[in-house]
């Protein structure tokens, strides 16, 4: 059995549409029910409290999960441009999946341990802001790693409009660095209990804080944008799935035939000639 995939350019698609939707929907149901203020909470605060928290969490894996299927995708797509063999080229394709594998492992792991979230018996800082930034952290060295070397790349190979994405990429990483970094330098992470919840009123900051939640935005959303920037490739590549049955020769069955071989045999037997008397 033969399957053929020509509409790759969907899954960035769905992945960066689920991740702005989600965010957005969350956000806004939080700021509705009062949980944050409208002004500018942490992304995952704002889905910490139920119902939001599902909407978060559930987008954020849909994310996760068409990211790591686009970078699949993208390490066969490189195999296939990479026809000249460049050992360089071979050698950050084989980074391709790795990275990605890491940047979503990163981005469930934020998801399913939001800061806005808080134990029954009050404890916040171990088990829900540790995994919270381990995850925020594999997700940004992860991906920040995965642009430079699709931008590098198409840099090498000199592909088609390679320029276009060349560009788009090493933009959106240049983005992303500096505002991952002014998210750390402008929150209170000698003190990370100034971030903790409160599990009877609005979510409050420290002042100044203002500046590091600002950068976080811009930092998912640059994740948004280059989950995206997969689909001027994927357009161009077409995906063929082949099933074929595994022939055992120590086995006494006999093998399956495929419904082409049946047909081809049939066609046989009805044109063969009768024999003449």
């Amino acid at each position: 059995m033969e399957v053929v995939i020509t509409k790759l350019h969907y899954i960035p698609f769905i992945g960066a549409a689920s991740g702005v939707v989600g965010i957005l929907t969350s956000y806004a149901i939080a700021v509705s029910k009062g949980d944050v203020e409208p002004w500018l909470p942490y992304i995952s605060d704002a889905g910490g409290d139920p119902p939001q928290s599902s909407i978060f969490c559930f987008s954020m894996i849909l994310v996760a999960l068409c990211f790591l299927v686009g970078c699949c995708i993208c390490y066969l797509i490189m195999v296939v441009m990479n026809s000249s063999q460049n050992n360089l080229v071979k050698w950050l394709n084989r980074l391709i999946p790795l990275t990605g594998l890491g940047c979503s492992a990163g981005m469930v792991l934020l998801a399913i341990n939001p800061v806005g979230a808080v134990r029954r018996d009050g404890t916040w800082l171990y088990p829900i802001f540790l995994p919270h930034i381990i995850g925020a952290v594999g997700m940004f060295a992860s991906g920040i790693s995965l642009m430079w070397i699709l931008a590098l790349c198409n840099y090498i190979l000199d592909y088609g409009a390679w320029k276009t994405s060349f560009y788009v990429r090493c933009l959106i990483a240049t983005v992303g660095i500096i505002s991952g970094i002014t998210t750390i330098a402008f929150c209170p992470v000698h003190d990370p209990e100034k971030l903790a919840p409160l599990p009877d009123s609005t979510r409050m900051y420290p002042e100044g804080i203002i500046v590091s939640t600002f950068s976080e935005w811009v930092v998912v959303l640059t994740f948004m944008a280059f989950t995206l920037s997969f689909a001027s490739e994927f357009r161009k590549f077409k995906l063929t799935l082949r099933l074929d049955y595994i022939v055992d020769p120590n086995s006494s069955r006999a093998p399956l035939k495929a419904a082409g071989d049946n047909a081809a045999e049939t066609s046989l037997k009805e044109d063969s000639p009768t024999p003449t008397k």
